[in-house]
């Protein structure tokens, strides 16, 4: 994977996070007490004093690599922290969606759609009945592709700000 340089603490701290989250959390499975234990047991370890900075920002709920930087680009922007993982019911409680992540007090949710959303055609078509019942339910979601999350930053933030600032959040 290349590299490219961020303007944001999400660019800056980019390695860490891959390796302390991604990687570790996708080949492996483990949790952030499982990083966290490593940190306790090497304090003197190259990069640790960067993990410390990094750990709070990764924050619980992120299911993927993708959501992590999606809500670190949201609170390096200067959003309210967000919920992860906020489920979306329909009339008799009938499950509609789970959004990456979001603030449901707006009803703004962002959701990261890997590439497999767009090449299957069975999940294209669940999604997008899917997400016209989200729409329904009076939630607006800010989808998001792997482009748009690595390289085109600025225009991610610019959408979850207009949605935050239509809906009624205030700086």
């Amino acid at each position: 994977m290349r590299r490219e340089r961020l303007s944001t603490s999400l660019g800056t701290h980019y390695d860490y996070l891959q390796c302390a989250v991604g990687r570790a959390g996708e080949r492996h499975r483990c949790k952030m007490l499982d990083v966290e234990a490593v940190v306790v047991r090497h304090p003197c370890a190259r990069g640790v004093r960067r993990l410390h900075q990094i750990l709070p920002l990764v924050g619980g709920g992120a299911e993927s690599l993708p959501e992590s930087w999606n809500r670190l680009a949201s609170v390096d922007a200067g959003f309210p922290v967000q919920r992860t993982q906020i489920v979306i019911c329909g009339p008799a409680s009938y499950l509609i969606a789970r959004l990456d992540m979001g603030w449901e007090q707006w009803r703004v949710g962002v959701e990261y759609d890997g590439a497999y959303r767009w090449t299957d055609p069975g999940q294209r078509t669940r999604d997008i009945d899917r997400w016209a019942e989200v729409a329904d339910s009076g939630w607006t979601i800010i989808r998001v592709s792997n482009d748009l999350l690595r390289y085109r930053q600025a225009t991610l933030v610019q959408r979850v700000g207009a949605a935050l600032t239509a809906a009624g959040w205030r700086e």
